[in-house]
């Protein structure tokens, strides 16, 4: 027990530390608040009193260096504000730790899944999942999917001993490295509003629908240069009006086409929200400095020894996300569409990137589904570190007794043996 009282009183030390520090943080805030708008009415003052004392030229520079002085502040509050909502993050992940080391239930976040299913053979009797269970204790899980990842761990009817046996390397590999688990989630928490939503990632690659024929894509694109080539020319009064009919005939062959992408839209907005929380883990697994960690090298090698790394395909996606919602605007977007097939270029490029994903984002997600399982593991080990681990046997490898349990009881001391022949 003198580890886990130590767990303990590390974690409470380590609260208190994170709570002043956020005391002074936030002092410090209303400072910069206050400082913005001492700037912001000065400036002003300053700039009306050297228009009219000295002249317009001083006035402007007095309000130049104003709005200098402005930024400058502003950029440091903000930078404040941001390391301000990591520290509260982090309070939140300590605070939680503790929660689960003293099994205070209402402090421990709801599983995602908790329900129950009562035709499971021994899911009810143990309490392994649902509220207050023992999937609710060690679940740490940022995704549907790697909370049930571990529910399934647990619920196993007939266990596979190779499997365990390498989910036993990885946790005891795992379960010092508190800091590794935090900072993952840290980082997930950072730029996410709800879990990773993987089963959508999942769904949107398996949408492989030809949205237009091919041949639309270049004919559009000779006519948008036409339209252009023929606009320039009549702008220096070299030939008549003749980009009017190739732009009639443009916008004519959108307009019968233009339901075809309406899908895009909708996918650039959940793009743009996953991919951040997507993006800021799998940046994080392949940059970690793994070393000795072996068995979690080689969980990730994936990640960070593929050629198109994850980060870049990421940025790729996103940057075709963006250009996508940059016809949110309806004058943008007749603007872009004018001149160039912007939204059908959007397409294009969008399904040639789910195309490449779909090669390697199964594989990226799967990881992620396991990491986060293992971690929830891992943290129970942690934070019960006189807990015995399990020894598994195949059935070949044990002898007269087919179960035999050992160490049994609250105190360490204890020597409760039980053997079922």
């Amino acid at each position: 027990m003198i580890k886990r009282l130590s767990r303990l009183i590390a974690l409470k030390k380590q609260i208190q530390r994170i709570e002043n520090r956020l005391q002074k943080m936030e002092k410090l805030s209303r400072r910069f608040s206050l400082a913005r708008l001492l700037i912001f009415l000065g400036s002003v003052i300053l700039c009306v009193l050297a228009t009219y004392t000295f002249s317009e030229t001083v006035g402007w520079i007095t309000a130049a260096i104003g709005v200098l002085s402005f930024n400058i502040v502003a950029y440091y509050h903000r930078r404040l504000d941001s390391s301000a909502a990591r520290h509260r993050i982090w309070l939140g992940i300590r605070s939680t730790q503790l929660a689960r080391l003293q099994i205070n239930w209402p402090a421990i976040p709801q599983p995602f899944l908790p329900s129950v299913n009562g035709d499971h053979p021994f899911e009810n009797d143990f309490d392994l999942t649902g509220n207050k269970s023992l999937h609710h204790l060690i679940d740490i899980a940022i995704s549907r999917e790697g909370s049930q990842r571990l529910k399934d761990w647990l619920l196993t009817i007939s266990p596979d001993v190779e499997k365990i046996h390498w989910r036993q390397k990885l946790v005891r590999e795992l379960a010092p490295m508190s800091r590794f688990r935090d900072k993952f989630r840290l980082n997930f928490a950072a730029v996410a509003r709800g879990p990773l939503q993987g089963e959508k990632f999942l769904n949107w690659l398996q949408q492989r629908d030809q949205r237009s024929p091919q041949w639309l894509l270049p004919v559009f694109t000779i006519l948008a240069a036409l339209n252009i080539i023929l606009l320039l020319l009549n702008s220096f009064g070299a030939i008549p009006k003749y980009f009017l009919i190739t732009f009639f005939i443009y916008a004519g062959l959108y307009l019968m086409n233009a339901t075809r992408i309406d899908s895009i839209f909708d996918e650039a907005i959940f793009l743009e929200d996953e991919l951040k929380k997507l993006g800021a883990i799998l940046l994080y697994l392949e940059n970690y400095p793994y070393g000795e960690k072996q068995n979690l090298a080689q969980l990730c090698y994936p990640l960070y020894a593929a050629k198109k790394r994850p980060s870049a395909q990421m940025r790729k996606t996103r940057l075709i996300a963006t250009a996508i919602g940059m016809r949110m605007n309806q004058i943008v977007r007749i603007i872009l569409n004018a001149f160039v097939p912007w939204d059908f270029y959007c397409a294009h490029f969008l399904d040639k990137q789910k195309s490449r994903l779909a090669e390697s984002l199964p594989n990226w997600l799967d990881i992620c589904f396991e990491l986060e399982a293992l971690n929830s593991l891992a943290n129970f080990v942690y934070l019960n570190p006189e807990y015995t681990f399990p020894k598994i046997s195949r059935v070949d490898e044990i002898s007269s007794s087919c179960f035999q349990i050992k160490k049994i009881g609250a105190s360490p001391h204890s020597r409760r043996t039980a053997r079922a022949q």
